[in-house]
């Protein structure tokens, strides 16, 4: 069995919805979409898998090296195997109650 959400928030036509897929295998997808003063913009496809234990562990389809715009490593087994590097926006930042804080990424490398 197939289970599928759907969240939704916004409004005056301006709206974000993210739709949850599981699947059999409980291999959980997130795909977020975002309508606004832009044409619609689909963002990139996550996915999890829920463990025996309870936990959800980011899963990838491909073992190897992996590359997108915000994260970069090696994947094993489809988890995170290693060192990995991340570069995460901080577009909720507000600049007027933090003016010091100029960096528009955050880095992190673990």
């Amino acid at each position: 069995m197939k289970r599928i959400y759907i969240h939704h928030e916004g409004e005056m036509g301006l709206a974000n919805y993210t739709l949850f897929n599981i699947d059999t295998n409980h291999i959980l997808s997130i795909r977020d979409y975002e309508f606004s003063e832009n044409p619609f913009m689909i963002k990139p496809l996550r996915k999890y898998q829920l463990l025996p234990s309870g936990w959800f562990s980011r899963y990838y389809d491909n073992d190897g090296p992996y590359k997108n715009n915000e994260e970069q490593g090696m994947v094993k087994n489809h988890r995170r195997e290693g060192k990995w590097i991340e570069l995460k926006p901080n577009r909720f930042i507000d600049s007027k109650e933090y003016p010091d804080f100029t960096d528009t990424y955050t880095y992190l490398e673990a």
